[in-house]
């Protein structure tokens, strides 16, 4: 359960006749409600000492409850009012099922199973415009989105060692089914389908094995779907120049990754890293009639290079540091314009393990501003803290969430410049989250077979856009 409370200011100017001038002038105040649960479960099966069969579902549940209200002061026209109710459902399952062989000729494992995720997605949004305090029911709207997905995948993963050599060789296809409505742009709604195919294949090398040092090779290809809130197709008032609109067409991102890994005394490490992608997502406006209209669309070309440091520090017997520092390098190019830009992240996370079973998780990050092909944001600093205790044997932990934490105070700049025009914001926003987690594990069978295990539908949970 969390909630998240926000002020920022916006001013809208044009330019014309060689001068900026300012149309509007206002604020807006955001308010989030969120509430979420998840239910796991897991089961291990052994045929035998070299055969066992894994099964997972999940079932997670979000409801975010979103209330925004903005006043804005023209130029000319008077005062103008925005206030925008929405209540969005998310309902996410998945079910896995792996079978696992492991074989005594060359130390082998051959790991192959299916997996199902179903998802629906429902938001209802009622944006209100008054002028003047009246009403406008031309430009306000009621919009009905539901958006569902269902996803088949398999896969199959072969391990073996061969002397110092670890390799691992995979393949996973899916075939997903897409279906976006919505009810205020109904002409817009269309279904599709996609089958993609991601190879993987690891290489680890044991420079010494008793010291902990080792050097590893991976190249991975990886399936991104679009957003949810990118496939619905109505049409948003952003202000009166602008407006945003999702597209339903968009099809799945697919990005070929290479990666180099030292890591020196089971922790100490630094990698390089290589990814690129040929049918990226961005979002352009499109100048009709001096308004913009602004749909994500495919075509970006992004190279990606990276080095990563970390480097692990404990605090006697309790605490633990870990401390990184992250150099990226991004090449972007579309539609002819091309683009590098060079960014630096740092950060670090510490976790303290407390007598009576408690536990404190801290993180934090922070980094250069964000450069790419059409615009510039300034990076925050982002905080979060975890507080955690154990009862009844560890099977129950509750938890106090605390994110957001440097954004209690604080202003972002955003740039944005494409060909013919430009936008500028300027954003001072307070926000705080403050979250409770209760996890409560139940155990059958014999303890020593029992293996501690996370939620299956991490991929999907991040699409949500949290």
């Amino acid at each position: 359960n969390a909630n998240n409370n926000s002020v920022s200011q916006d001013m809208t100017r044009r330019f014309a006749d060689g001068t900026y001038q300012t149309t509007a002038e206002g604020n807006i105040d955001a308010r989030n409600k969120n509430w979420e649960t998840n239910l796991s479960f897991m089961y291990t099966h052994k045929f035998n000492s070299n055969a066992e069969l894994n099964v997972q579902a999940d079932r997670l549940e979000r409801n975010t409850t979103a209330t925004n209200n903005s006043c804005y002061s023209y130029l000319v026209g008077g005062v103008a009012s925005e206030k925008t109710l929405s209540d969005e459902n998310h309902l996410l399952y998945t079910a896995r099922l792996d079978y696992v062989q492991r074989f005594k000729r060359g130390n082998g494992t051959l790991k192959m199973g299916v997996k199902y995720t179903n998802i629906s997605d429902n938001q209802d949004t009622d944006y209100i415009y008054f002028l003047n305090e009246q009403r406008d029911d031309e430009t306000s709207y009621l919009d009905l989105y539901h958006y569902s997905e269902e996803v088949y995948a398999a896969y199959a993963k072969y391990s073996f060692k061969v002397k110092k050599f670890d390799v691992t060789a995979g393949l996973r296809m899916e075939h997903a089914l897409l279906s976006p409505r919505s009810s205020a742009n109904p002409e817009r709604n269309k279904d599709s389908k996609h089958t993609n195919w991601a190879p993987e294949l690891g290489i680890n090398y044991a420079l010494n094995k008793e010291k902990g040092h080792n050097i590893a090779f991976q190249y991975n290809r990886s399936i991104s779907r679009p957003f949810f809130i990118f496939l619905n197709p109505m049409v948003k008032r952003v202000n009166e120049y602008s407006y945003s609109m999702g597209n339903p067409l968009l099809e799945p991102s697919s990005t070929n990754r290479f990666s180099l890994r030292t890591t020196f005394f089971n922790g100490y490490t630094l990698s390089l890293t290589h990814s690129n992608t040929n049918d990226g997502i961005i979002s352009l406006p499109e100048n009709v009639n001096g308004i913009l209209y602004t749909t994500p669309q495919k075509g970006l070309k992004r190279s990606d290079y990276s080095v990563y440091a970390g480097i692990p520090l404990k605090v006697k017997q309790w605490g633990q540091f870990d401390l990184y520092v992250q150099y990226d390098y991004s090449k972007e190019s579309y539609e002819g314009k091309e683009e590098g830009n060079g960014r630096c992240f740092y950060g670090f996370s510490a976790l303290f393990q407390l007598p009576a079973d408690f536990s404190i998780n801290v993180d934090f990050s922070d980094g250069t501003p964000l450069k790419s092909l059409y615009g510039k944001m300034d990076s925050n600093p982002m905080g979060a803290v975890r507080i955690s205790k154990s009862f009844l044997k560890r099977s129950l932990n509750a938890s106090l969430i605390f994110t957001d934490v440097f954004n209690s105070f604080g202003s972002v700049k955003n740039e944005f410049f494409y060909t013919g025009h430009s936008s500028k914001s300027e954003s001072t926003y307070h926000s705080f989250n403050f979250g409770v987690n209760l996890r409560y594990t139940f155990r059958w069978g014999q303890k020593s077979m029992v293996r501690r295990g996370g939620s299956g539908n991490m991929e999907e949970t991040i699409r949500l856009g949290d």
